[in-house]
């Protein structure tokens, strides 16, 4: 083993001095001794000194503290020797000795059974790893694998790990991700809602503390159970973050600490604990500006084993939890899953899916999972019938079980229906938000129904959310617009809801979820427009009209496009153009009123008063037959416009004129003839006048024997130019003085 032939088991019994002197000794014989592990040690030492390459780190060590263990007694030194001797073993045995020569508790335990130090062994443990001299690693070792680093390095290291990099617990927890992996693996396992969480740890101000905790819940999504998990030092933080967290549940002022789970765990990471990483991080920060490798990923791994030892721990002690000021909660921390999917989260989310016993009893894992369902929400606006439910996919079956306690088998509401069911307290949510919401503005569903995602909903992207809010919304399809006047019937009900969700689910509002509502007097004023107007003729290109927008760009789009006139033009047709009806009609006061009343809803941007709409319909309902009528007649929209223009002051438009000033007025207003107003007909008729008016006369009549005197006497002068320059001279000068008509010739030339 230690690599020299003259070191046998027999030399190591029969020419040690010391093996003879225990052996002639008739107090140990008395005492019943037996030779120790630490004889072995004294035998081989000369060995171990001379091989530093395989030996250096465990000679160092004894050579360092030998004195410092000597003087605590023998027991400590001859104990000292052995665990150095296991080290000794094992570092040169690497991994081949199945564990039998490891400096684990087990093998030293293993070493001194039955000696007179067997009762010390584990006093004497302690006493090593609370000197550094050999601390005990996660697994119970006492390892010894490295030489020293410089001692006034670590302890400033360590100075500055206690003051700065490491003096709260919560920077213990954060070093890696082990903490987090070993909660979401072995305490969060099964739990149903989405959740997050952050470690927190007294940090001496709890002003500061209570900051950090609303902050991490800011950062979260409103429906997801947020933990502020607090880890003590040591029994005395331990009582101070049991007092803040009951401090911080019960404070109803503050309203950025509600619905926040405290658990404060009992198991403490304990000074010594807390000193023994401090040591393996110090030990880690030194080898690594030494670039020794080898002892960085040592000692990482070992502050890192007691961070997972300290959660193992935890897993294995009790908790008490805090919300909202209510009855705290004393649990054992394996049970936490289960005791957050039946109380934490019902006290927070009361009206949330998962709040129902039944539902949550019967519905497996994957049923809650974040996903969005098209197929679940159309299912719950279409069906007629609980059966319906039976053909649905496995995995989405459990639905049933949320609306047992509510719906008949034909999807009717039972007459005793549990107080406070989540179903009804969403679909009562809805339906009041909705019901009396402002109808004369547009709302944007996401802002009008964003506290479902909040307390006490808590409503998030699952089969059985999407179902509620699905459900809530039957008897709304065609009774929502969106911004182009279509109303939402139940398939688009459908893609709105899904987008709900993903809208929620990515915390960003989207304009495609603003929509309108058309009150009942719009639409009885779109019915009677539809049918005075005869919109949906189905020869008309746009015949598609179900509310009030669609009957006014009809109008003006559809209907006024064909007659080429605007419809207050009705307003100044002559009583000849009726000659033809059945009936006496007359543009009296009435009708005229009722134009101007037609044009300003067709040509307002939004119908914004109520007065003006109930006004129309109370006309409409008086002169219905009269207005038809008017409107069947095709000379009541020309002869009328005509009888506009010729009675206009100022301009005097004749007759013969009439088709040049419709024409001019097209060329220049460039809207659509239904928007056309009346101001905007006069001054571009006064336009035409003035345009005309600005028209020079016709030049008189050119005498052709005079014109032939001219081209003669011109083309003689040109004939006694005789040089260049006199030619451009010339041609310079008519550019001068000649007229447009002239200067357009020479261009053309």
């Amino acid at each position: 083993m230690v690599g020299s032939s003259s070191r046998s088991v027999f030399e190591f019994l029969g020419q040690n001095e010391a093996i003879k002197e225990f052996l002639d000794s008739e107090e140990a014989f008395l005492n019943r001794e037996v030779i120790t592990a630490d004889f072995l040690w004294d035998y081989v030492l000369a060995v171990f000194q001379d091989d530093v390459a395989n030996y250096g780190p465990v000679t160092e060590r004894y050579n360092s503290y030998r004195l410092q263990v000597a003087a605590q007694g023998e027991a400590y030194l001859a104990i000292f020797k052995s665990i150095l001797l296991l080290n000794a073993f094992n570092n040169v045995s690497g991994e081949n000795n199945n564990g039998l020569i490891t400096p684990s508790k087990d093998n030293i335990m293993a070493l001194y059974a039955g000696t007179k130090y067997e009762g010390v062994v584990d006093t004497v443990l302690q006493w090593f790893n609370n000197q550094a001299i050999i601390q005990r690693a996660p697994g119970d070792l006492y390892s010894v694998q490295f030489t020293a680093l410089p001692a006034n390095e670590i302890e400033e290291k360590k100075t500055l790990m206690r003051n700065v990099e490491y003096n709260t617990m919560s920077k213990v927890l954060y070093f890696t991700d082990a903490a987090a992996g070993i909660f979401e693996k072995k305490f969060m396992q099964k739990i149903i809602r989405p959740y997050a969480y952050k470690f927190y740890s007294d940090v001496q101000n709890d002003s500061s503390l209570r900051s950090q905790i609303k902050n991490g819940r800011r950062d979260v999504d409103s429906c997801t159970l947020f933990f502020a998990l607090l880890m003590a030092r040591n029994n005395q933080e331990l009582a101070k973050l049991r007092s803040f967290a009951e401090s911080c549940a019960n404070d109803e002022e503050d309203a950025g600490l509600k619905n926040i789970a405290f658990v404060v765990f009992d198991e403490v990471m304990t000074d010594g604990r807390y000193e023994q990483f401090i040591e393996y991080q110090a030990n880690y920060a030194c080898a690594n500006s030494h670039g020794f490798a080898d002892q960085q990923k040592v000692h990482r791994d070992h502050a890192e084993g007691m961070v997972k030892d300290w959660m193992e721990a935890i897993l294995r002690n009790n908790a008490i939890i805090y919300i909202n000021g209510k009855e705290k909660l004393s649990i054992a921390v394996r049970h936490l899953s289960s005791e957050v999917n039946v109380n934490v989260a019902p006290m927070i989310y009361p009206y949330g899916p998962d709040a129902c016993e039944m539902l949550r009893q019967k519905a497996p894992s994957t049923f809650w999972k974040r996903q969005n369902s098209k197929e679940i929400v159309r299912i719950f606006l279409h069906a007629t019938s609980k059966q319906e439910l039976q053909n649905i996919t496995a995995q989405m079956r459990p639905v049933q079980y949320l609306i047992q306690d509510c719906l008949d088998d034909n999807m009717q509401w039972k007459d005793d229906v549990p107080e406070g069911h989540p179903f009804k307290m969403v679909f009562d949510k809805i339906n009041n938000t909705i019901k009396y919401a402002n109808k004369s503005v547009p709302f944007n569903l996401d802002e009008k129904l964003s506290d479902l995602t909040k307390a006490p909903y808590g409503l998030y992207g699952c089969f059985a959310a999407m179902a509620m809010v699905a459900f809530a919304f039957r008897g709304w399809e065609g009774k929502i617009f969106d911004m182009q006047g279509k109303p939402r019937d139940k398939n688009a009900l459908i893609d709105d809801i899904v987008y709900l969700f993903k809208v929620w689910d990515d915390r960003k509002s989207n304009s495609k979820l603003t929509f309108k509502f058309q009150t009942p007097e719009e639409g009885k004023l779109c019915k009677a427009f539809t049918s005075l107007f005869k919109l949906n003729n189905k020869e008309n290109a746009y015949n598609d009209v179900s509310s009030l927008k669609d009957a006014r760009y009809a109008i003006t789009v559809e209907f006024l496009g064909k007659k080429e006139t605007p419809l207050w033009a009705i307003k100044y047709a002559p009583e000849s153009v009726f000659d033809k009806l059945p009936i006496d009609v007359e543009i009296d006061d009435e009708i005229k009123a009722l134009t101007d009343n037609i044009v300003e809803i067709c040509t307002e941007r939004e119908v914004r008063n109520p007065a003006l709409v109930n006004e129309t319909l109370a006309l409409i309902e008086d002169r219905r037959i009269d207005m038809k009528n008017i409107l069947n007649v095709e000379e009541a929209f020309t002869e009328g416009m005509k009888e506009f223009l010729m009675q206009i002051d100022t301009i005097d438009v004749q007759e013969d004129e009439i088709g040049d000033v419709m024409e001019y007025v097209k060329q220049n207003l460039q809207s659509t003839v239904g928007y056309w107003t009346e101001e905007e007909v006069v001054q571009k008729a006064k336009d035409w006048r003035l345009k005309q008016r600005m028209v020079p006369p016709p030049p008189p009549p050119v005498d052709p024997d005079v014109m032939e005197e001219k081209r003669e006497k011109a083309l003689k002068r040109i004939e006694e130019i005789d040089s260049l320059n006199e030619a451009v001279d010339l041609l310079k000068r008519l550019c001068d003085e000649g007229d447009e008509w002239l200067l357009d010739m020479i261009n053309a030339i």
